[in-house]
Formats: structure tokens, sequence, C-alpha cells
């Protein structure tokens, strides 16, 4: 079986974070829903005081926001049906505006929990929506060739492939930390 990861933004003293934002999209509440999604509002900026910016930007949103280099190795998969979304970095302290960044929406959302062996509540009229979580296992194989897609069960997680991990970590990708699915105190191989 392939190890799997959930990928998490990171941040270092000096790096940015991002304290505010606008978000005429509404993409932190459409992010994890695996449609496509139109942009009629404008960009979304995201504003910072100062900070060394990274392949994964981190901050007060909840969407993922991607580097050029990011998204060129993401476009690479041939696997990863996605879209990007331009969005602005604006440093509040310098007033410069970087436009090469994007937000990922992962259109991958697969369906992976092993109802039977996870302990969670659902909701009474959405059976498959998850209202509380315990412990959670994931099917194992269910995820077959995919390098990185969203849970059903659980959009808000990314997860990547051990081979993709090392893809970002060969060409040096920042802002980002894994932490192995098997060791996630709440995801568990079933």
């Amino acid at each position: 079986m392939a190890d799997y990861f959930l990928l998490e933004g990171h941040v270092n003293p000096g790096e940015l974070f991002v304290r505010e934002y606008h978000d005429p999209d509404d993409f932190d509440g459409e992010f994890c829903n695996g449609i496509r999604l139109h942009s009629p509002g404008g960009t979304t900026t995201l504003f910072y005081d100062e900070g060394i910016k990274t392949d994964y930007v981190a901050g007060v949103f909840s969407f993922p926001v991607i580097s050029a280099r990011f998204r060129a190795l993401i476009a690479e998969v041939e696997q990863t049906p996605a879209e990007f979304h331009p969005v602005q970095l604006r440093c509040t302290a310098t007033e410069e505006v970087d436009e090469s960044y994007a937000f990922v929406n992962f259109l991958d959302i697969v369906p992976g929990l092993d109802w039977e062996r996870s302990q969670v509540e659902a909701f009474p009229d959405a059976p498959k929506v998850i209202k509380n979580a315990g412990t959670l296992f994931l099917r194992e194989g269910a995820f077959h060739h995919r390098h990185i897609f969203r849970i059903e069960e659980i959009a808000t997680h990314i997860l990547v492939s051990e081979e993709f991990r090392e893809r970002i970590e060969g060409l040096g990708l920042t802002g980002i930390r894994y932490k192995p699915v098997a060791e996630h105190r709440e995801l568990f191989w079933s």
C-alpha cells in the first residue's frame, strides 16, 4: 500500500503570514466542495505585514494558496483535476503586490472513509455528513494512483502520496509540512 500524508501549511520565523484578506468570491466557503468555481467578484487579496514568501501560504483563511512553482508541479500530475484562481499578495509595509500566486481548487474528492470502523456521529438528515468525529478509519486502496486530492467525508484535508511529497521536497517548495496518515490522531487505515 502506498503511504499518504496530510499536507499542511507551516510558518517558520520570518516567513509571511496572512493576517487579513478580502475574498469577494467566497473561496473560504467553497474551497472543499470539489466543484468548479467562477470568479465574477474580483481578485482575492491577501494582506501581510512583511516576511519571506513561501510556496504554500499560511494565514487566517482556509483555502490553499500556492506559488507558481507549486502550481506547475500540480499541473504536471495528469490525474489531478484542479483549477487555479488568481490571488494578490499585498504587503502592508511596502505596498508591494505579487500576482503570481493562486488559490487551488482540487476537484478530485474521493470517498474513502470506512464508515463501519470509524467513530463518527452523522447529522440525522444527512447520514454521510460528519457532525462529530472520534477515530476515523480510511479504506485501504480507495486512493489508487492518486497523488494530491481531498477525502469526500473530510474535505478540508488535502492528502498527498509519498511520491508527490518527494517531488515537492525535491523542488525545495516551502511553507509545507506533512503528517503521515498512519500517525494522525484521527485518521487510520482500515
